[in-house]
Order: C-alpha cells, then sequence, then structure tokens
C-alpha cells in the first residue's frame, strides 16, 4: 500500500501519504534515498540506524536477554551474544548485574523486558 499512495499520491489523504512515507524510510531506507535524492539522516529510519548499529558492534557483547537470577537474590542474569546474534551458534557469555541496575521497561508487572545498565565491568557467572 506505501509504494502505491507514493505512487499515486493524489488518491490518498495526507495523513495516508505521511504513513506511506514513514514505511517506505523505515521499511527500504536506500529506496527512499534514491526515490527523494536525499540521504536519511541518523533517526530518520529505523532499518537504516538499525544496520549501523549493527555494523558498528559486531564484534561487542551486546545483551539479548536479561532474567532475575534464580540463585543469586537480587541479581538480574544478561545473557550477551557478539553482535547481538541470536542464531542458536552464537558463542554466549552470562553476567550477573546487582538488581538496582535493572528495571521493567514495559508498563505490565509480569512483563519480562527489563533494561539493564552495566556497571563498568560485568561480573561474568561461572
Amino acid at each position: 500500500m506505501a509504494i502505491v499512495a507514493i505512487t499515486f499520491p493524489d488518491l490518498f489523504t495526507s495523513h495516508e501519504r505521511k504513513c506511506a512515507d514513514e514505511t517506505i524510510r523505515n521499511s527500504w531506507p536506500d529506496v527512499w534515498e534514491r526515490t527523494y535524492g536525499g540521504e536519511l539522516a541518523p533517526g530518520e529510519s529505523w532499518a537504516k540506524d538499525r544496520t549501523a548499529f549493527d555494523r558498528a558492534h559486531a564484534d561487542d557483547w551486546i545483551a539479548v536477554s536479561a532474567i532475575q537470577s534464580d540463585h543469586h537474590p537480587d541479581m538480574t542474569e544478561v545473557i550477551a551474544t557478539r553482535g547481538g546474534r541470536r542464531n542458536g551458534h552464537a558463542e554466549e557469555m552470562r553476567f550477573l548485574v546487582p538488581a538496582p541496575n535493572t528495571q521493567r521497561v514495559a508498563p505490565s508487572a509480569s512483563s519480562s523486558i527489563l533494561a539493564v545498565t552495566l556497571p563498568k565491568r560485568g561480573l561474568p557467572v561461572l
């Protein structure tokens, strides 16, 4: 639908064209840049931002999971992989982070989504 709205803008409302533009920017940033002859700045396309982040942090340890530790009260167990890969073959490293450095992101009390502030040095789980 987004491509149709961009191709035939007279048939769509300004809101629909705005939504179509956003869809193209976030799904196919290269197509958007070629179509409009401009370069998207950081923050204008989450897809382009994600690609830049993945390139910049391909070899960094990135947290992919955080759970409350069953073995260490008041600690959060953080699982990290190189580049944040989740393909089942990625090397994993586990860290224990003091629970005060974590907070729930989603509004639900039962949510497992945590924001983690890692200390300068993680505490590896042995």
